[in-house]
């Protein structure tokens, strides 16, 4: 009877692990993607001679430091940042724009905005790599996909198709948590093994996938 008991809290803690892990996920991730963009804005303003440029990038370093409490003022400034700057600084102005609307709970323009960055030809692959994370992980928390989100969500994933891509760890672990919110547990349970088997992986990224089969098997069982 207490091993019974036993499994079946260890069985609620890996719900709410993964439950957590899918709040947190967009924000571990983008410690990587704000890094390298970072190193690439450093780079470029340290170069720069332009008192344009240097006006950009004052105005960027007062928007991320939150000295802007106004929406519509951080918005306009964020904008102009991306339509008037060639470097790397506009895709972080875009990124941080989505980030707004996601504060907003405006999920919607959020998704949105991240198809917009996905299309752009100019912005690079890891920015649009990330777009496309932090777009199926916004999807996921939505009950009832439209057939356009769930088409869109399907093209993003297959996006990442080798495991030399940038994320492709993280993405290979979002495909089995859609195919489990698609109740494809088949699908779901072979990305999380999959997941288990890159060596590139994170423990935590490894520990979801875990949990993923776990409440796997606990559905097919029941």
């Amino acid at each position: 009877m207490t091993d019974i008991l036993e499994e079946i809290l260890n069985d609620e803690k890996d719900a709410k692990r993964l439950q957590i892990f899918r709040k947190i996920l967009p924000i571990i991730i983008i410690l990587t993607i704000v890094t390298a963009i970072f190193m690439a804005g450093y780079n470029w303003f340290s170069e720069s001679t332009t008192l344009h440029n240097q006006e950009i990038g004052d105005s960027f370093v007062q928007l991320v430091s939150g000295d802007y409490k106004d929406k519509k003022l951080v918005n306009s400034l964020i904008e102009e940042i991306t339509i008037n700057s060639e470097n790397k600084l506009s895709e972080l102005a875009s990124l941080k724009l989505v980030n707004t609307e996601v504060q907003l709970n405006d999920i919607t323009k959020a998704t949105e905005l991240l198809e917009n960055i996905i299309n752009k030809k100019e912005y690079s692959d890891i920015t649009k790599s990330y777009a496309r994370i932090l777009y199926i992980s916004l999807i996921l928390d939505i009950d009832n996909l439209t057939i356009s989100q769930e088409n869109k969500s399907r093209e993003y994933l297959q996006y990442f198709n080798k495991d030399s891509q940038v994320f492709y760890a993280t993405a290979t672990l979002l495909k089995s948590l859609f195919y489990f919110k698609k109740n494809d547990f088949n699908f779901a349970k072979q990305y999380a093994s999959e997941t288990l088997k890159l060596s590139r992986a994170s423990a935590v990224i490894k520990e979801q996938a875990k949990a993923i089969i776990t409440l796997i098997s606990i559905k097919e069982s029941s």
